[in-house]
């Protein structure tokens, strides 16, 4: 019994050992994590309606840092490193803003969500965000945690691949499935945007604080969406436009939901697939974001 508990204790601090070890090797990693392109002025993120819809090989000057399932607090702790550290040009950011990251949503509270965000992010967290996600689910932290040695050495293949770390990247998708989105969207009976999220409303307002705070240019865009889930009453358009009149009515906003692509350019309702994000970029990159600008009639 005793050599079976001291071999349990030592398996024990074998694995407290590397898991340590993981966590500060892998804070270091991204804490001194870099974008080293200097020629790059624009910067797109948020989560997969921006991911999918802008190339930023196509836009001059620019780079894609979106990366799904982002939600507002993810965009600013990235947004926030970059800015703050960054010695390259960049003057304008553009947030994905759209009915979808304004409404209530699992981006944050969800078990899986801060199960697979949190060892990405903690170590450009603060305090603020480490209360929130442990009293949400402190076991899923813990969890996360214990899972580091496999992220640390994903980041690690990453860095050798020349992968972005931390950040998203454009995402490429050759599928269409419209139609059957179509099907699910019409068979939604409960699953209607209903009340705006404080959380992330929140963390919005830190990504505009911190961008006007580093005399940076902040832009809203809402990228292309089907028709069909943009008259679908589930969405909340027009209580979407509404928040935005009452609150951010000074943020350049460029809403091109209603930019024409055919069916087979979408991958769903509101992802693009690898042709229309071509065709959306090269307009982007063709007219500029300037000329871009909504200026919507209420």
């Amino acid at each position: 019994m005793r050599k079976f508990l001291i071999k349990i204790r030592k398996y024990s601090l074998t694995i407290i050992s590397i898991t340590i070890l993981s966590f500060l090797a892998n804070y270091l990693l991204i804490d001194n994590y870099r974008i080293d392109d200097e020629n790059v002025n624009i910067i797109f993120a948020g989560d997969s309606n921006m991911e999918t819809s802008v190339n930023d090989k196509i836009i001059n000057n620019s780079i894609n840092l979106a990366k799904s399932g982002d939600s507002y607090l993810y965009t600013y702790l990235k947004i926030k490193k970059l800015i703050q550290e960054d010695k390259t040009k960049v003057d304008t950011i553009v947030i994905s803003f759209s009915p979808h990251n304004i409404f209530e949503n699992d981006k944050i509270i969800s078990k899986s969500q801060i199960f697979s965000k949190f060892k990405q992010h903690y170590p450009v967290m603060n305090f603020n965000e480490l209360e929130l996600f442990l009293k949400i689910s402190p076991k899923t932290v813990i969890y996360s945690i214990l899972s580091l040695p496999v992220e640390f050495s994903r980041n690690i293949l990453k860095v050798i691949r020349d992968e972005p770390v931390l950040y998203g990247k454009y995402l490429s998708i050759n599928k269409n499935q419209v139609d059957r989105a179509i099907k699910r969207l019409n068979a939604k009976t409960n699953n209607k945007l209903d009340k705006y999220s404080q959380i992330e409303i929140l963390y919005l307002n830190k990504i505009i604080d911190v961008v006007k705070n580093e005399n940076k240019v902040i832009m809203f865009m809402n990228p292309p969406k089907r028709n069909e889930i943009l008259n679908h009453d589930s969405y909340q358009v027009n209580k979407y436009y509404n928040l935005y009149d009452s609150l951010y009515c000074t943020i350049s906003f460029m809403d091109l939901s209603k930019f024409k692509l055919d069916k087979n350019e979408y991958a769903d309702l509101i992802h693009l697939n690898k042709i229309g994000a071509q065709k959306f970029s090269n307009h982007i990159n063709e007219v500029g974001l300037k000329k871009l600008i909504t200026k919507r009639i209420n």
